[in-house]
């Protein structure tokens, strides 16, 4: 927020190298940055991907190198289903919960638990692909199906504005558009 609203700061430029993670926060920060007044780039040489790509992507320009790693638009939970763990090692395992859905998988999962889980991913993947939609409308959604693609791959797909050779080059790029 303060190299948005620094007079002296005319531009952002964000240096991405993320498989992604948790997506906590991403919203705001995405929203953040679809909404800064300044030109934007969001550049990887490694990965960006998943959160950190839902991220970049809402940059005015991405850029990445050919061989870079971009894209895994989606949303997963995993959770550990531990019942025949504890009845392979003898141990009767007994779960007092404050609500049906604490310590899901502790004992298993319920029809009801997995129903809950999957609109929250399902929710969650939504609001992704709606966000990056809003920046990189050429994204199909075939292409928003969790795969990865190579920064070759990603540009033709929309994911990227071009491919560079490096952080210098996407920088040479960006400044031709902003200039």
């Amino acid at each position: 927020r303060a190299a948005m609203n620094n007079p002296e700061i005319k531009a952002l430029v964000f240096v991405t190298d993320s498989p992604g993670g948790f997506t906590t926060g991403v919203t705001e920060v995405a929203t953040m940055i679809q909404k800064c007044k300044k030109p934007t780039m969001a550049y990887t040489e490694g990965t960006m991907g998943s959160a950190a790509y839902w991220i970049g992507a809402s940059a005015d320009y991405v850029y990445g190198t050919p061989s870079s790693n971009v894209g895994s638009i989606g949303a997963f939970i995993a959770i550990q289903d531990a019942s025949k763990f504890f009845e392979r090692m003898g141990v009767k395992l007994h779960v007092f919960r404050s609500g049906e859905y604490k310590g899901t998988g502790i004992d298993g999962i319920t029809d009801k638990q997995a129903e809950y889980l999957q609109e929250r991913v399902d929710t969650n993947a939504k609001d992704f692909k709606k966000s990056v939609s809003n920046k990189r409308p050429l994204i199909d959604d075939k292409d928003m199906q969790g795969q990865s693609y190579f920064g070759s791959e990603a540009a033709p797909r929309g994911f990227l504005a071009g491919t560079v050779n490096g952080l210098e080059d996407a920088v040479t790029k960006f400044n031709s558009h902003t200039t």
